[in-house]
């Protein structure tokens, strides 16, 4: 690992993560009690660690900042997505959830809470239909509808947990689909 750390390498995460902390707030939201600004600081001790080259530092918490550097590029990529046009009605009520949850996978599970990476994996992928000027559109239960010509498509978007419930959670998004183009 000697020698791998460069003095610039996170100096635009850093911005980008500043500014996607603003775009949080102006959606009243407080960051401050959440993983995102644990992340913030989290973060800021990664670049202290490559300023410095404190190799030992960095080995110790390379899971760590593997997983951070992670969750700010999803977030960074959700928030990009979404500066083309003004979604705030489509936005505002999945806010809370994007915030909210455990800092690391790792304390994902189905008590802690894995609805603020559910919501981010969503987001992702609205971020990307409305990056392209597709329309997003609040529907229901479904996670995501847009309009491709006179044609109305909903997703609905799963992260199973382990590879043994793959096919219980493609069975729950054809029934979830099913009933989204029957209404």
């Amino acid at each position: 690992m000697k020698g791998h750390l460069t003095k610039n390498s996170f100096a635009s995460i850093d911005s980008d993560l500043d500014d996607v902390i603003d775009w949080i707030k102006s959606f009243n939201l407080d960051v401050t009690p959440t993983r995102i600004q644990r992340y913030r600081k989290a973060l800021r001790v990664v670049r202290e660690i490559q300023e410095t080259k404190n190799e030992p530092k960095a080995e110790e918490m390379l899971l760590e900042a593997i997983n951070i550097l992670h969750e700010i590029h999803d977030l960074i990529e959700v928030k990009k997505g979404f500066a083309v046009d003004d979604h705030r009605d489509y936005l505002t009520p999945k806010m809370a959830d994007l915030i909210s949850g455990p800092d690391a996978y790792a304390g994902e599970d189905s008590s802690s809470g894995n609805k603020a990476r559910n919501m981010a994996f969503e987001l992702l992928i609205a971020s990307r239909l409305a990056r392209k000027g597709l329309p997003l559109m609040p529907r229901g239960s479904s996670d995501i509808a847009t309009h491709v010509g006179s044609k109305t498509v909903v997703i609905e978007c799963k992260r199973p947990f382990a590879e043994k419930k793959v096919e219980r959670r493609i069975k729950d998004a054809f029934l979830q689909l099913k009933r989204a183009y029957k209404g």
